[in-house]
């Protein structure tokens, strides 16, 4: 049977429904809220879908129970959605990865899980629930209009009602919990966890395409009319290889060499010169000029301090040089110093040598 917060959320619901459909300016703003929704709705469609097939999975083998419904709406319409959001705009494997990760072992979401282990009363929810959305639409519009007395009075609401939410939970955790209690809220919490990393091939996909569009873009920002979208769409999924890096490398100097080709021969030379230049390359950093020559005059045939060796080129090229802690003596024909050349004393050994 629904707790009291969960009637509470579908009484809301039931409320802002019948509000829209009653209320006749606000009836006639939700054809054009569609239209604008309308180009997002193929990924919202495929996210449902793939989250169906994970909580479907997770059911299979014994992850996941139909009492956790509510702490799975949760996750998916609050974590999961944002965590999409963030991979539309994430331009690399590094960047996506911080958004996944930041998102789901941040705070928000156990706190989140831990609110929603005890209940107020039923008319003390609907009271709770109806302030929190009030003073998220308030910030959210505060914040796109700069003002900020009202941005910090919904912030100052959304902490009081979180704070009341904790208190709640932990006055209620400190008077005991069934062992039942404790495995569902054990579920919510491993919930939170497998869920979003689970969603990270869907995340990578949505990020690679949306950053291939961005390619397509520099390339019809030339010729707009000329070029059609969705086969240069179509030919850049292949040609960049599912690799986020080159699709994010193909800026729009790229583009318009692109464009600017003569026939598709020239094209599949530029993509093929782009994946050339771009590719990645695993090289060590290189040690400075001066510190590689020092390295390479210790070397044994090298003439460091206080040794006989005699010069080499490099050495010669230091001592000319005037490096620190390096001489090359004149040679007689022996190969010995010459006498009345100053010679480098040996460095003094040290007392724990």
């Amino acid at each position: 049977m629904p707790d009291s917060r969960e009637l509470a959320t579908a009484i809301l619901l039931l409320g802002f429904l019948i509000f829209g459909l009653t209320v006749r300016k606000v009836r006639e703003q939700i054809p054009s809220i569609l239209r604008s929704a309308a180009p997002l709705a193929w990924l919202f469609v495929v996210y449902l879908t793939s989250a169906s097939a994970l909580v479907w999975g997770a059911w299979s083998i014994g992850l996941w129970t139909p009492d956790l419904w509510w702490s799975t709406l949760i996750v998916v319409f609050g974590l999961g959605i944002a965590l999409v959001s963030s991979a539309v705009n994430a331009r690399s494997v590094h960047a996506l990865w911080d958004a996944v990760a930041g998102k789901t072992l941040g705070a928000a979401i156990f706190l989140g899980l831990y609110t929603n282990v005890a209940t107020f009363p039923l008319v003390v929810e609907i009271v709770l629930q109806a302030l929190a959305t009030l003073a998220a639409m308030l910030r959210v519009v505060a914040h796109h209009q700069g003002e900020k007395p009202v941005r910090q009075l919904a912030d100052a609401v959304l902490w009081l009602i979180g704070l009341a939410l904790v208190t709640r939970t932990t006055i209620v955790l400190a008077h005991g919990m069934r062992i039942g209690e404790w495995l569902t809220l054990l579920k919510q919490v491993l919930l939170s966890i497998w869920f979003p990393f689970a969603l990270v091939p869907l995340l990578y996909l949505v990020s690679y395409l949306s950053t291939v569009e961005m390619a397509v873009v520099g390339v019809r920002i030339v010729k707009p009319q000329d070029i059609e979208k969705w086969p240069i769409m179509r030919r850049f999924v292949l040609a960049f290889r599912l690799r986020l890096s080159l699709a994010a490398g193909f800026d729009r100097t790229w583009g318009r060499r692109y464009a600017s080709s003569e026939d598709s021969r020239a094209r599949r030379g530029v993509l093929a010169r782009f994946r050339e230049v771009e590719r990645p390359r695993f090289e060590l950093p290189k040690p400075p000029p001066l510190a590689r020559l020092k390295r390479i005059l210790r070397r044994p045939d090298g003439f460091a301090a206080g040794s006989r060796a005699p010069c080499t080129d490099a050495s010669r090229e230091a001592a000319r040089m005037g490096v620190d802690g390096f001489r090359c003596p004149t040679l007689d024909r022996s190969g010995e110093p010459a006498r009345g050349t100053p010679r480098t004393p040996a460095r003094p050994r040290d007392a724990n040598e």
